[in-house]
């Protein structure tokens, strides 16, 4: 876990403070994103925060008629996506399309009603009004699903749609550069620098890695054990997180709670305060065998004090 928060916050201030502005010099970005935020003021539907001075959602007092000047001002005469012709607003449309007047659908509730003329006749020309037995709460719900709906429309405007789907890969690409720098730096250059391939997390509680038959790792097992990981955190970020159930539910039910890329470097997590780790059999071997003859002597000289001891003469053996 705290490799994980190490990873994101490194991750957050590499790419803010280093990456983005390389991408803004290279791709204009903040030209892009003025551009972006042009748009969507002047298509009523965003208002500009004071403090942010980025583009926020509306009020719900203003939203019905932020929604009637986006159709009416905006929209007005441009061509949309899957469109051959411009699109002419009336309010004959609104009514129809947007307030629902005249809906045959069952499924839809109406909530108004044709304004009268002169002659107190319904007039399609004028903007609907609200039906006397719509609630406040109904028409508030109204007014906010058809938001929605004119924010998902704007979508729908090639230029800025265009826009948004280039600053998407964009951000993407600078979240990328970023991360891939700080895996390589907490993941790949900390465990070389560090004993036991033990990252920043390992190295505060004490375990390490080993390969599987328990030896000291090798160059190739660190860069592999690498890439696998980086795949599955770049995977795990992509997917919102949910990759990340994969080498957990590997490290929760494998033997020696081993992960993907514990298997692919045939590595494994020990605990150093109990493990001694040597970097082959023959080094493993010549320490048993030093333990050993230690051992050995170690018995020899209780054996031969014992011995000592039972040949004493009495008074010797009374003296102790």
């Amino acid at each position: 876990m705290l490799d994980f928060v190490v990873l994101l916050l490194l991750t957050l201030t590499l790419q803010t403070f280093a990456v983005y502005p390389i991408f803004d010099s290279i791709y204009g970005l903040s030209a892009l994103e003025t551009d972006i935020k042009t748009v969507m003021l002047d298509s009523h539907l965003y208002v500009e925060d004071a403090t942010t001075l980025s583009p926020v959602d509306l009020a719900n007092e203003d939203v019905p008629t932020a929604i009637y000047d986006y159709y009416s001002d905006f929209k007005d005469g441009l061509v949309y996506k899957d469109e051959t012709d411009p699109f002419i607003f009336s309010n004959e449309w609104y009514n129809t399309n947007v307030l629902n007047i005249g809906s045959t659908d069952t499924s839809i509730t109406v909530y108004f009603e044709y304004d009268v003329d002169d002659l107190s006749n319904p007039d399609p020309s004028k903007v609907g009004i609200p039906k006397d037995s719509a609630t406040a709460t109904e028409l508030e719900t109204f007014y906010l699903a058809a938001y929605q709906d004119a924010k998902n429309d704007l979508l729908n405007y090639p230029s800025y749609f265009a826009m948004m789907q280039e600053l998407f890969n964009l951000q993407i690409q600078i979240f990328v550069v970023a991360l891939l720098f700080v895996l390589i730096l907490l993941h790949l250059l900390v465990p070389l620098l560090f004993k036991n391939g033990q990252t920043l997390g390992k190295k505060l509680f004490s375990i390490g890695l080993a390969t599987k038959e328990g030896y000291r790792i090798k160059y190739w097992q660190h860069l592999v054990r690498f890439v696998v990981f980086a795949i599955e955190t770049l995977f795990g970020f992509y997917t919102v997180f949910v990759g990340y159930l994969i080498p957990y539910t590997f490290i929760v039910f494998s033997k020696n709670n081993r992960a993907p890329h514990d298997y692919a470097a045939s590595t494994m997590i020990v605990d150093m305060k109990t493990s001694l780790i040597f970097n082959d059999k023959e080094e493993a071997d010549a320490y048993d065998q030093k333990i050993e003859a230690t051992t050995s002597a170690i018995k020899e000289r209780k054996i031969s004090f014992d011995q000592i001891k039972i040949d004493l003469p009495d008074e010797e053996k009374s003296k102790e």
